[in-house]
């Protein structure tokens, strides 16, 4: 085991909105970047190599229901045999909570393993909550064409909302 090196700073003015005095920013660079703040956790914040967070605890995940796969495949981050997806039912979810971290996010990824178009995520909401029964829509997709192929991965900026 060694230690990560994370691009963690102090937040700028130039951030899209206020953040409490002390607070982590974590820079998106690309798809591929380890900057996150999944990732961060699922290295102990930083002092050792990744391990999945919601194994160690340091990330939950639970979901309407299970078609296949597990949760630990929502926050993992080799994409190779990993396929979960929940029954096409209206209303399915997948929430990624943090329980000792409150997030203020600018930007999430979202990846999809479908090799069938008509399988190809393009309606959902990405949503905060800062006690997991109230939630604020954060971004909301209806029709969007972002997956286009097998296996992809693309990035979402959000408008940075400090919830209360």
């Amino acid at each position: 085991t060694g230690n990560m090196k994370f691009n963690q700073q102090e937040p700028q003015e130039e951030l899209p909105c206020a953040v409490p005095k002390g607070t982590s920013v974590f820079t998106f660079t690309n798809v591929d970047d380890k900057n996150g703040i999944i990732f961060y956790l699922s290295c102990n914040e930083g002092t050792t190599t990744w391990s999945n967070g919601f194994m160690s605890g340091s990330i939950n995940v639970s979901s309407s229901t299970i078609q296949r796969g597990q949760r630990s495949m929502v926050v993992d981050h080799t994409f190779n045999d990993q396929v979960f997806f929940t029954k096409n039912e209206p209303g399915s979810w997948v929430q990624i909570s943090l329980p000792r971290h409150q997030v203020v996010p600018t930007c999430y990824v979202f990846s999809q393993r479908a090799a069938v178009k008509d399988f190809f995520p393009r309606t959902w909401t990405f949503e905060g909550s800062t006690d997991g029964q109230k939630f604020t829509v954060i971004s909301s997709h209806n029709g969007d064409q972002s997956f286009t192929e097998a296996a992809q991965t693309a990035a979402f900026p959000v408008r940075c909302q400090v919830l209360s």
